[in-house]
């Protein structure tokens, strides 16, 4: 095992250092807990560069554990290591640890500021480790991560758990997972299915050849060309284009427009919908917000609460409930009255 190990060299004084508590913070301490104050946040940091490599020969997953910094892997062909260079933040109160090994037929990374009880001051930069990884395209990469920005190209598969940060995906021939807190996603080029469990910012997902799905809490969604694409939403915008399978979509509120898809499914509760393109069956059911349906080849169902409903050049509609709004229907072959 490839290791650097930092360690502080001034904890006692650290320990000692208590000034100016908060109201808030004499309460914890009075509740038994111990809260350290930095004593050297104005000190000047240290920024060091290290680097590691391990043979590659027999691996085939790396996982990376960075609490945090920015990553960045790179997939190479024609190459039977690992490269891991380190741009690190620190300060001497402060240890971390920086380790490359393997255990079976993976390789294990870390990259992380060793835990400190209690709480710390800084008043410029922060410690973080920065990381460059290098390794062969077959490998599956998996990442745990705290914060800063994650891109990861040319490689068989990605699984991330990320709290915040931006995350760039690109060209990864495999499956791609991503458990996300905050922060943006972009993803293009992916050779198989995509899975995202997202609780805040934008999602941008392009050229997907298998199938998406996605259970996010707020930001807006944008997918050109998939599968089948699955997701539940809560608010924000949603825009689909190409898909060639079936487009489920459960939504809180945000506006959406779908162009292109084999089938189509939307529960709704606020937002306008606007839909083109499909070449099989439409299903809407909406709370608010005005519809417009156009150039369907199946049969269009909606259940529509309130807002004015557009349909044209379709085989036949369906309105199966409208409380409010204006009915407007063109060049549809067959239309179903309302009960």
């Amino acid at each position: 095992m490839l290791t650097y190990t930092a360690k502080s060299k001034n904890l006692k004084e650290e320990n000692t250092m208590l000034k100016k508590l908060s109201p808030l913070f004499c309460a914890v301490l009075l509740g038994g807990c111990i809260v350290h104050v930095d004593s050297n946040a104005n000190e000047q940091h240290t920024e060091l560069t290290r680097s590691l490599t391990l043979s590659s020969h027999n691996l085939n997953q790396i996982n990376i554990d960075n609490r945090a910094g920015d990553i960045i892997v790179t997939g190479k062909s024609g190459i039977d290591e690992i490269k891991v260079t380190a741009h690190i933040i620190t300060f001497e109160n402060r240890s971390y640890t920086f380790s490359l090994d393997s255990a079976g037929d993976h390789a294990n990374l870390i990259a992380k500021h060793d835990p400190h009880v209690g709480v710390l001051w800084y008043t410029n930069k922060s410690p973080r480790i920065d990381i460059e990884v290098q390794v062969p395209k077959a490998l599956f990469v998996n990442v745990e991560d705290g914060s800063g920005e994650m891109n990861i190209r040319d490689v068989k598969g990605v699984s991330i758990d990320d709290s915040s940060g931006h995350i760039t995906l690109k060209n990864i021939f495999g499956k791609t997972q991503i458990t996300d807190g905050s922060g943006d996603i972009s993803i293009d080029d992916i050779k198989g299915n995509v899975s995202i469990d997202d609780d805040s910012g934008d999602i941008s997902i392009s050229a997907v050849s298998g199938n998406i799905e996605i259970e996010d809490g707020s930001g807006d969604i944008e997918i050109i060309k998939g599968a089948k694409v699955s997701i539940e939403d809560d608010s924000g915008d949603i825009r689909i284009k190409q898909v060639t399978g079936i487009i489920s979509l459960e939504d809180g509120s945000g506006e959406i427009d779908i162009d292109g898809a084999q089938a189509l499914n939307v529960k709704d509760d606020s937002g306008d919908i606007e839909v083109k393109n499909i070449r099989g069956n439409v299903e809407i059911t909406d709370g608010s917000g005005s519809i417009w349906v156009n150039r369907t080849k199946g049969h269009v169902v909606i259940a529509d609460g309130s807002g004015d409903i557009n349909v044209s050049d379709s085989q036949q509609l369906e309105i199966r409930d409208d409380t409010s709004g204006d009915v407007t229907v063109s060049n549809v072959k067959k239309v179903i009255e309302l009960d």
